[in-house]
């Protein structure tokens, strides 16, 4: 044990050190402003209830303020987790593994099964704590149930097992303790989660756990494999926005708290880690905690700059295709950040011209006109082999190609289909299978129908294409879906 975790231990009060020998300190960050110092914790294996639970008791009355985040060198495993749950469940309230639910014991998640809703309501609030744990601890794992109905005599089993009176001791016990967590927050010393808050602009992959404050814009949801609701709500700080995943029952996400969360427009405070969703690859915030926010949001975005910046490129709602705002508002916000002067430089239209006179005299802000055109290269020819045959008169072959994929440089033509017209009239077909020499893939013949039977032994393209010209000749050329 390094000199440093020594003192840190003895500081907090922690008299027995030799239970942490497995460990190792590290002091992130000691942030004056806030008087908090961010530490993290590498233990080897994973920690045993009796020491996590001195641990954390001691850090709450510790002091100074301290944030920790627990790392692991060895991966925990299933049992060792459901091992620290037992313990726990032990500890405080002398119940055995026994009195425990079925635990299904999968990678990353500890199911439960209960028997029956009186099973399931008696060990309502200790999973709440187990949970807590997990949390406080920084243990990858989630913590799932299913009720299960199929057995009478094991529903029977459990509600004897569980009388009256047991199941208010334990009601009372865990209820006791999850509001002594979240009723004194403002005397427990120990900054729980190592949440740094954090600007949404400033959030990227490697950014770890963060707490942010936004306004829901627009909310997704889904339903799992497993069955479990997912709420997508996507906020924004004035800075930016992001997507923040909550799913049902993890951390405590209650479909009742959800629907609240949801609302568009409510004013949240988050609490999670920064991750790629394994859902569409997009930045997300994983939420751990989240909360309405109380304090007002400030909707005005301020330009705070001694020398103002002149915008030269906005486009307007007159704009083709691609502009949100009236001229108003644009030159009311100028106005208002005391911005001097404004470009409205719309794409490939002058229209909104008179609106920028009108708005420039009425705000006091300079109008500065300009527009956005498309320009082309006069040396580059489009048309090759022109000719003056009158197109009405002409014939047409529409042409549809099918091949092994879709790369023009690596894949190769497997069918040529044509159809010849004249004046109108259909004169003409043409289908042909063409030997590609490679394997056809599995998916390409689902698409095409085309085996890799079907081309075997028919002309190659050196050949196929000499037919394929004298198919078309002088006529002009129609491609099918290009």
């Amino acid at each position: 044990m390094d000199v440093l975790f020594e003192r840190f231990l003895k500081k907090i009060g922690i008299e027995d050190l030799s239970k942490f020998d497995n460990c190792s300190f590290k002091v992130n960050k000691n942030d004056k402003d806030t008087g908090i110092c961010y530490v993290t914790i590498t233990s080897k294996y994973c920690f045993q209830y009796v020491v996590a639970k001195e641990l954390l008791d001691k850090l709450d009355k510790s002091p100074f303020k301290t944030s920790v985040n627990f790392l692991y060198e060895n991966r925990i495993t299933p049992d060792q987790a459901f091992n620290l749950l037992r313990d726990e469940l032990a500890y405080n309230t002398g119940l055995d593994e026994n009195h425990m639910p079925i635990c299904v014991k999968n990678k990353n998640e500890l199911k439960f099964i209960f028997y029956g809703k009186i099973h399931f309501d008696t060990f309502q609030p200790i999973l709440k704590m187990w949970e807590e744990l997990f949390d406080e601890l920084d243990i990858p794992f989630d913590i799932s149930t299913n009720i299960s109905y199929v057995n009478d005599e094991m529903i029977k089993e459990q509600e004897k097992k569980f009388d009256a009176n047991l199941r208010k001791k334990i009601n009372e016990n865990y209820n006791e303790r999850m509001d002594r967590i979240y009723s004194n927050t403002e005397t427990i010393q120990r900054v729980k989660g190592n949440y740094v808050k954090t600007q949404i602009c400033d959030i990227y992959d490697s950014t770890g756990n963060v707490e942010i404050n936004g306004e829901v814009f627009y909310c997704e949801e889904r339903i799992s494999k497993k069955g479990k609701q997912i709420v997508t709500i996507f906020v924004y700080d004035h800075t930016d926005s992001i997507e923040v995943t909550m799913i049902e029952n993890r951390r405590n996400f209650e479909p009742e708290k959800l629907a609240q969360y949801k609302q568009i427009g409510a004013h949240l405070n988050i609490k999670g880690g920064a991750e790629r969703s394994r859902f569409n690859n997009e930045l997300q915030v994983l939420a751990d905690y989240v909360s309405i926010d109380p304090t007002p949001f400030n909707k005005e975005r301020l330009d705070s700059s001694e020398e103002k910046r002149v915008e030269l490129h906005a486009h307007s709602k007159m704009s083709t295709m691609d502009g949100v705002c009236t001229v108003d508002d644009y030159f009311k916000q100028a106005s208002k950040w005391g911005h001097k002067a404004l470009a409205i430089t719309d794409h490939e239209n002058v229209q909104a011209f008179p609106d920028v006179q009108s708005a420039a005299k009425k705000y006091g802000v300079k109008a500065l006109y300009g527009c956005e055109m498309n320009m082309i290269d006069d040396q580059l020819e489009y048309i090759y082999n022109p000719s003056d045959q009158e197109l009405h008169n002409a014939t047409y072959v529409v042409f549809d190609f099918e091949t092994t994929g879709l790369s023009a440089r690596y894949d190769r033509i497997i069918e040529f289909g044509a159809v010849k017209f004249k004046d109108g009239l259909v004169v003409d077909s043409m289908d042909l299978l063409i030997d590609p020499e490679i394997p056809i893939s599995k998916y390409i013949q689902e698409k095409t129908h085309i085996t890799n039977q079907m081309v075997h032994g028919q002309k190659r393209i050196k050949e196929a294409l000499k037919i394929i010209q004298g198919f078309i000749g002088d006529s002009i050329l129609v491609s099918h879906n290009a």
